[in-house]
């Protein structure tokens, strides 16, 4: 049964493999597609790495890369993002992620076990997105505008990641989506799954599936359907007494005319306490690090501040930064 189970796992990963490398070629970019703000990304860490993140994701941000990666988490954490657009526009997100073994029964002193089987992590978040504010409106050709109004989008996220088979971890996600342009609206949902084994010890390999049925249907009675997305990643994660030092590769193809995106990220640290990353993004460089305070003298608490640049190949560098609270 073991056996079979293994043959499946990686019939499945092969032919995800075989679809992104048949599919590379064609045109570039995903500006002007449904749901294009979704590809940016979230997480200061993971985007210091060039968002080569599908494996590497172990924390809150993984109900956006993995979902699978929320069941490795053993504590709660609340998390935010946020960066400012040099065209006038914002971007901000904000996670929290919630290991259901909280509720479990304490501690037996004689077994070293809880009162509960491992529940997995549930976590919620929220994005935002205006891609501009103040947009003029004029009716007929004057100097005054009728009235402004702002570009925005987002989505809600929950998403559910528990330990599956031995030392493959799975992870479901559900979307709602929204958009308001103008005087019209839009609404619609989505869903997100992945798959992640931990093998020998520092190599993890994940697959992870993004906007599967996602669409929004507009007031206006248009229909939109974004691309779904495929991600195949692996990560490799060395430590040496206080050091430490992550490497991750991924490929990413939405199935249409788009090549495979490549993403190259490194992480090294020091004592679990500074963070200095780069990473590589389909042509685009990336950089940034992090600090963390391992208490802020509340409980448990800890603080995680990191920040990012990423180039951006119209405006420049976009810079980013986030926080997140361990408790």
């Amino acid at each position: 049964m073991k056996k079979d189970f293994r043959k499946k796992i990686m019939a499945v990963t092969y032919l995800i493999v075989i679809i992104m490398v048949a599919k590379t070629g064609g045109a570039e970019g995903t500006a002007g597609a449904a749901g294009a703000y979704l590809k940016m990304g979230i997480d200061a860490r993971a985007l210091g790495m060039g968002g080569a993140y599908t494996a590497v994701a172990d924390d809150a941000a993984a109900v956006y890369w993995n979902p699978a990666g929320l069941a490795v988490m053993k504590r709660q954490q609340l998390a935010a993002t946020y960066t400012l657009f040099p065209e006038g526009g914002d971007y901000s997100q904000f996670v929290y992620a919630m290991p259901l073994n909280v509720f479990s029964f304490p501690e037996d002193e004689l077994s070293g076990s809880h009162g509960q089987a491992e529940s997995g992590t549930l976590g919620i978040s929220l994005i935002r997105y205006a891609a501009t504010y103040n947009i003029e409106a004029r009716r007929i050709d004057s100097l005054n505008p009728d009235y402004l109004f702002s570009d925005i989008e987002g989505c809600y996220q929950l998403a559910y990641g528990i330990p599956f088979y031995q030392r493959f971890y799975l992870g479901l996600g559900a979307k709602g989506l929204y958009h308001e342009l103008d005087q019209a609206n839009a609404n619609g949902w989505g869903f997100d799954a992945g798959l992640t084994w931990r093998g020998i010890e520092g190599l993890r390999v994940a697959v992870a599936v993004r906007d599967v049925y996602s669409q929004l249907h507009w007031s206006t009675g248009i229909q939109e359907i974004f691309p779904m997305v495929f991600k195949l990643g692996a990560v490799y994660d060395y430590a040496v007494q206080a050091h430490g030092i992550m490497l991750s590769l991924e490929g990413e193809n939405n199935l249409s005319e788009m090549p495979t995106r490549v993403r190259i990220g490194t992480e090294y640290r020091f004592h679990q306490l500074v963070f200095v990353r780069g990473g590589y993004n389909d042509g685009a460089w990336a950089m940034g690090g992090g600090i963390r305070i391992p208490s802020i003298g509340w409980g448990r608490a800890g603080l995680q501040l990191d920040y990012a640049a990423q180039e951006n190949r119209i405006t420049g560098w976009d810079h980013w930064m986030s926080m997140k609270v361990n408790f």
